[in-house]
């Protein structure tokens, strides 16, 4: 009886170990999208339809920035190692809708260069809408979406030139 005991408790922590390395691998194929990250065009400003992001590398804090804050806050700007630039700033709330959509409302937008008075505007609320989140090699690419999983996947395999 005792032996019995012992095999099923040994047979319990395998399970267990298993069960917590799935879990595990669940957690990290999600993509974290908190943090500092370079943009290719600042959020908001023109008309995009797509973005493509990679983590910032603290060797070149330069050129356009997208933060996301855990608390659901949003900066997007440009930075440059001379004051003479125009400098551009977004701010607003993202939702992360789950692990692959977010979507992006701007409150408010701003510039500022040397010497030129600063244009602000305030209490915006434009909604930009739902991105896929589809990460792409070395990148990130955020896609225009309805929100439903399949139709971007088959709509990110249409771009690529991919049949399925």
């Amino acid at each position: 009886m005792a032996f019995r005991d012992n095999k099923e408790l040994c047979s319990n922590k395998y399970i267990i170990t298993a069960l917590l390395f799935f879990v595990q691998s669940i957690v990290l194929a999600q993509i974290n999208m908190y943090g500092n990250w370079k943009i290719d065009k600042i959020l908001g400003l023109g008309d995009f339809q797509e973005y493509s992001i990679v983590r910032q590398d603290d060797k070149n804090p330069w050129g356009n920035v997208l933060t996301l804050h855990l608390d659901g806050t949003f900066l997007c700007g440009n930075t440059a190692p001379c004051g003479n630039d125009v400098f551009r700033n977004v701010s607003g709330n993202f939702i992360k809708i789950d692990d692959s959509h977010i979507r992006f409302i701007v409150k408010s937008k701003s510039s500022s260069s040397y010497n030129k008075v600063n244009d602000s505007e305030l209490n915006l609320n434009k909604d930009l809408g739902i991105f896929y989140i589809y990460e792409d090699s070395n990148l990130i690419r955020l896609i225009p979406s309805n929100g439903n999983l399949q139709e971007d996947k088959d709509k990110r395999f249409s771009v690529l030139g991919i049949s399925r």
